[in-house]
This record gives structure tokens, sequence and C-alpha cells, in this order.
């Protein structure tokens, strides 16, 4: 029932190639750096990739689940509008 609207699918399959992209090029991108720049930049890129991933990813997690519980305290459904 929840599959049935063929809207649903096409979300779903659009919000896949969408993660699968962006999985691609974050795999892709640190070995094409670390190619093209052979010397010491290449493993700092890596690093400082790798930090402001973890940094960001934190942030966007705890800021939602702020966010999520904020706007439920008026609203109930309010913990789905937030990704």
């Amino acid at each position: 029932e929840l599959l049935a609207p063929p809207v649903v699918r096409w979300l779903l399959a659009a919000s896949a190639l969408r993660f699968l992209a962006g999985f691609a090029l974050g795999v892709w991108v640190v070995p094409f750096y670390r190619g093209a720049f052979p010397d010491e930049i290449g493993a700092q890129f890596a690093l400082l990739k790798a930090s402001v991933n973890g940094v960001a990813g934190a942030a966007s997690a705890l800021g939602g689940g702020a966010l999520a519980d904020r706007l439920s305290a008026a609203e109930p459904r309010a913990r789905q509008w937030v990704p």
C-alpha cells in the first residue's frame, strides 16, 4: 500500500540514485587527489576531507535532532518534516 502510488516509487528511486552518486563521488575523490598530487598534499587532503565530513555529519545529526525536538513541541508531526 505504501509503494502503490507511482510518485512514491519515483521518489525512492531518485533518492537511491542521488545517494549512490554522492557515495561514488566521496569514494572516488580521495584516490583521485592522491594520484594527482602524489606528494604529501594527497594525504593531507584525505585527512582534511575526513575531518570535514565527520564534523559536518555530527553537526547535521545533532542540529536535525534538536530542530525536530523543538518543532515537535508545538506540532507532533514535525519529527517527520525534518530529514
